[in-house]
């Protein structure tokens, strides 16, 4: 049996509300074998932040007791590695002093200045513009919504216009062929969001904010209600520019059959598939809208870089998949309730998934936690 007092610890500063001692005088001859060492780093557990400062742990006798048998061995490791933890958990509630290096080199006003201006803008500056413009759009009239919408939703068929064009004068059969053509994907999302033209893949980042920021139900109906018009103007501008593709002369037979083969692309994927294709696919825009308030000059070659990155892996998205599935619809070639139950349904649930909770809820997330709560809210 290993005597109590081998377990004692006795503090030299006691902080205020803290007992002045830790009594472990713990009967562990009578524990079974095995829980001797997790018990007394259990019970110590509320003491961590003493351990973790000044004071004395008297640890003779701690190698019998943990080579009584295998199982304290173990058992013994965990309740060790259990109290470490404990110890970075107290240590990590201390406040960190920060201090300027001793070589760091010494900088004048106007460089300090500069080195401010050239960081990069911090997460919370992003969160709190895109924020702040999503309470803009959220106040808009219904009427101002659904004409910037349907406008949307007719500049976003330059994505197949362009695709289809390209890929009409490139050889089908070559592999880097797709490479090229997907830049032809990026027009409409160009023309769009330099627009300023309400797109409802961008709404799932830029219109959620405000609702994570106030969590009331008034902020909630107004999202719902900017998502509806946006989504239904931006279908209706992609069903007249379908049309008139695919009843109209407007480009030759050669640029027609890239668009069809753009659109049977586009749909030729099972339910699931396209939920997550639909995912990444908002992602990555919802990504993009993140990213504008930082890229100044290189607002452009983010947009592009990223939807053609969408194009080229044949993600899904809501509007600029629709321009191709509804070329296919306003043919004949497909029928209205495979656009509706098979495309239009999936690709609208992918596009919310990436772009409300993999980017919204986890960049709001990391935005205001651990920030003081103010007024005793969070």
């Amino acid at each position: 049996m290993v005597s109590a007092a081998a377990y004692r610890v006795s503090e030299k500063v006691p902080r205020p509300g803290w007992p002045a001692a830790f009594p472990v005088n713990l009967p562990l001859n009578v524990l079974p074998s095995g829980l001797t060492a997790p018990v007394v780093f259990i019970v110590a557990r509320p003491y961590f932040g003493i351990l973790s400062e000044s004071c004395t742990v008297d640890l003779r006798g701690i190698g019998t007791l943990l080579l009584r048998s295998p199982a304290d061995v173990f058992f013994g490791a965990a309740g060790i590695a259990f109290a470490c933890w404990g110890i970075m958990v107290a240590r990590a509630d201390e406040p960190e002093e920060r201090e300027t290096p001793a070589h760091a080199p010494e900088l004048t006003e106007e460089d300090e200045r500069k080195a401010e201006k050239s960081a990069a803008v911090p997460a919370p500056v992003i969160h709190e513009v895109i924020r702040a413009a999503g309470e803009a759009e959220l106040a808009r009239p219904v009427s101002a919504l659904a004409w910037s919408g349907v406008a949307a939703g007719m500049s976003m068929s330059f994505s197949l216009i362009a695709e289809g064009l390209l890929r009409s004068h490139l050889p089908l059969d070559a592999p880097w062929t797709p490479l090229i053509t997907k830049f032809g994907y990026t027009v409409g999302f160009v023309v769009v969001i330099l627009g300023r033209q309400q797109l409802f893949t961008e709404n799932t980042l830029t219109a959620v904010l405000p609702v994570l920021a106030r969590r009331n139900l008034r902020t909630l109906l107004s999202m719902l209600r900017l998502w509806s018009v946006v989504l239904i103007a931006n279908l209706v501008g992609a069903v007249i520019v379908a049309w008139v593709l695919g009843n109209t002369n407007a480009f030759d037979p050669i640029v027609r059959n890239a668009f069809a083969f753009l659109g049977h692309r586009a749909a030729d994927h099972s339910f699931g598939t396209l939920v997550l294709r639909g995912s990444f696919a908002g992602w990555l825009i919802a990504m993009v809208v993140w990213l504008l308030p930082a890229a100044q000059a290189a607002r452009i070659w983010i947009i592009i870089l990223l939807t053609w990155l969408v194009g080229l892996a044949d993600l899904s998205h809501i509007i600029a998949g629709s321009v191709e599935v509804l070329y296919l619809t306003t043919t004949g070639a497909l029928s209205w309730g495979h656009f509706f139950g098979l495309y239009m349904v999936p690709t609208l649930i992918g596009n919310c998934i990436g772009g409300v909770a993999l980017v919204a809820a986890f960049n709001h997330a990391q935005v205001v936690s651990g920030r003081p709560r103010q007024n005793g809210k969070g």
